[in-house]
Formats: structure tokens, C-alpha cells, sequence
């Protein structure tokens, strides 16, 4: 028993000098942010404390991992969706791109002339020029025989703008089946909130060539701007008088005449 006793107290006086030696290069001050005179009173032998050592409860760490109980913010991923579409949107809250001056976006995602902007928003070129092609038929009467054929020739016509409208002036002249002059005048409005050509034709001629008849013409010239830039549409007319050699005016109704076709035109440079 004497020699674990003795050997106890070196053991125990052993351990204080290591102690000391580690805590030698600590000050009375702060260290670490562990104020001095906190830790764990340690005692040998003796009632009264040597020395404290810091413990984790007075020891300041940054935490290195996440506990399962904090909020964790995850970043939403938005991709944006635009395709084809020139401004709107882009469902990420960006947008797809700008519309221009006297521009306003349509719900499907194009600019377009605003309609409030009055002339100055409406930016279409004034001159057009263009083809159309078609077919005409005119029923026999007494001795007048039947005729039809083709139709073909030149559109020309302007866009100008009066109270924030643009006014449809101009002409379709051609030739049907080769040698009968045909032409149409034309009249209306374009609607840029729409961007439709209302084309009207409030009068029109179709020459027989061969027989000296002549006949009036009245309908529609509709059309409806392209993407590209051209305007294209179509065309209907019907005889609304007709006149022959020796006889006169005859009632249409009896000697019908008509003419269909298409046409394109575009922006004069």
C-alpha cells in the first residue's frame, strides 16, 4: 500500500505539472472567447482549485454541419419559356423582349401598332404595289354567248393615315381571258388591332371585248398582314349593271357575271 501511495502522488503531481505546461501560454485575458475563470475547477489533494479547464459549455464553436431542425431555404429553379413570342412574359417574371416605339404587346406575345398612339403609331409604308389572279365567268344572254376565263394583272394602292385610321386608296387593273380589260377600284381601311386589310370595291369594269358589253362591278378586297411584311388577301365581285350593244341595260339578275381570285402585294421601296 506505501508503494501505490507513493507512486499515486507522483502520478497525481505529474499530471498537475503537464497541465500547467499546457495552460502556461494562456493569460489572464480572454482567450479564444473563453473569459478567464470559467472551465472546470480542478483539484489535487487539495480543497482549493489549481487551475480551470475551458469546457465545452463555455466555448464558443462554429457549428459545421446543419442540424436537421433548422429551416433550410431551397432555391427555386424557373426556366423561362418565350419560343416565338417577341415581348410578354417569360413566366420567371422577366420579360421575353421589348416592343418598339408606338408598339404595344398582343396577348399571344407580338408587338404591334398601339392604336392610341393615332398616326404617328401607325407605321406601315404608304405605297403598295402588287399582282392578283383569278377567275371571272359571265352567263350567255339572247345572243350573247358565254364567256370565262382568267384574270390576271396589277395592284396598286396606298395606306393613308386620317384620325388615327388608315384610309385604303387604289386600283386593281388586268386583263380577263387575254383581251378584256378588267379593273377594280378599291376603297376601305386597314385595322392595325387586328392588322386585316377591309378592302371594299365600290366600283369596277369588265369589257367584253369581242361583243362591246359592258358590265359594273361591286364586292369585297380583303386581306391581312404577314408576318414578312406583305399584305395578302383575297377578292369577290358581282355585276351589278350590265349594258350590250343595241339592247342596253339588262337586268343582272338574268345575265349574272362574277370574279374570284387572290392577291399579294408589297411595301413599295
Amino acid at each position: 500500500m506505501g508503494s501505490y501511495s507513493k507512486y499515486s502522488g507522483l502520478w497525481q503531481r505529474a499530471l498537475v505539472l503537464g497541465v500547467i505546461i499546457v495552460s502556461a501560454g494562456c493569460s489572464s485575458q480572454d482567450t479564444d472567447g473563453v473569459p478567464a475563470g470559467t472551465g472546470v475547477d480542478v483539484v489535487l489533494g487539495d480543497a482549493n482549485p489549481i487551475f480551470q479547464i475551458p469546457t465545452d459549455s463555455n466555448v464558443v464553436q462554429a457549428p459545421d454541419q446543419v442540424d436537421a431542425d433548422d429551416d433550410v431555404t431551397v432555391p427555386v429553379v424557373c426556366t423561362p419559356i418565350c419560343g416565338d413570342r417577341e415581348c410578354g412574359t417569360d413566366g420567371c417574371g422577366g420579360e421575353c423582349g421589348q416592343c418598339g416605339e408606338f408598339e404595344v404587346c398582343s396577348s399571344s406575345g407580338f408587338c404591334g401598332p398601339d392604336p392610341r398612339a393615332g398616326c404617328a403609331g401607325l407605321s406601315l409604308a404608304e405605297n403598295w404595289s402588287g399582282t392578283f389572279e383569278g377567275t371571272y365567268s359571265v352567263s350567255a344572254f339572247t345572243l350573247f354567248p358565254a364567256t370565262e376565263g382568267d384574270t390576271d394583272g396589277d395592284v396598286s394602292f396606298s395606306l393613308k393615315c386620317f384620325n388615327s385610321k388608315l384610309i385604303i386608296s387604289g386600283q386593281a387593273t388586268g386583263i380577263a381571258s387575254g383581251e378584256n380589260p378588267f379593273e377594280l377600284d378599291m376603297t376601305g381601311y386597314f385595322n392595325p388591332e387586328t392588322n386585316e386589310f377591309e378592302g371594299q370595291v365600290p366600283s369596277g369594269k369588265l369589257t367584253l371585248t369581242s361583243s362591246g358589253g359592258l358590265i359594273d362591278l361591286e364586292g369585297d378586297f380583303p386581306g391581312i398582314l404577314q408576318a414578312d411584311g406583305s399584305l395578302i388577301g383575297t377578292y369577290h365581285v358581282d355585276a351589278v349593271k350590265a349594258v350590250l350593244p343595241i339592247i342596253g341595260e339588262v337586268d343582272v339578275a338574268s345575265f349574272p357575271a362574277s370574279s374570284s381570285g387572290t392577291w399579294v402585294a408589297y411595301p413599295v421601296p
